[in-house]
C-alpha cells in the first residue's frame, strides 16, 4: 500500500500544486527515492510537507486531502476484490 500511495501523492501533486511547489515536492520526493531506511524515508517526507505546508491554500488543501482519501478508498476496494 506504501508504494502505492507514494505514487498517488505524486500524481496528485502535479494535479494541485503550483510550479513552485511542485519543484519542492518533487525535491523531497528526490531524497525520499535515495532512502533505503524506512524511518528515514518518512522523516524525509515529512520534512518535505512541512515546507509546502505553509505554501498550500486552503483550496489545495482540501483538494489534497479529498483527492488522497479518494484513492485511499480505491485501495481498500482493490484489496477486498482480491
Amino acid at each position: 500500500m506504501q508504494e502505492f500511495m507514494l505514487e498517488q501523492q505524486r500524481v496528485i501533486a502535479q494535479e494541485v500544486l503550483t510550479t513552485d511547489q511542485l519543484e519542492i515536492f518533487m525535491e523531497g520526493q528526490k531524497q525520499m527515492d535515495l532512502e533505503t531506511d524506512p524511518k528515514e524515508k518518512q522523516r524525509v517526507m515529512l520534512e518535505a510537507q512541512r515546507k509546502l505546508a505553509h505554501q498550500l491554500t486552503d483550496l489545495q488543501q482540501d483538494k489534497i486531502r479529498t483527492k488522497m482519501q479518494a484513492k485511499m478508498n480505491e485501495w481498500h476496494e482493490r484489496e477486498k476484490n482480491i
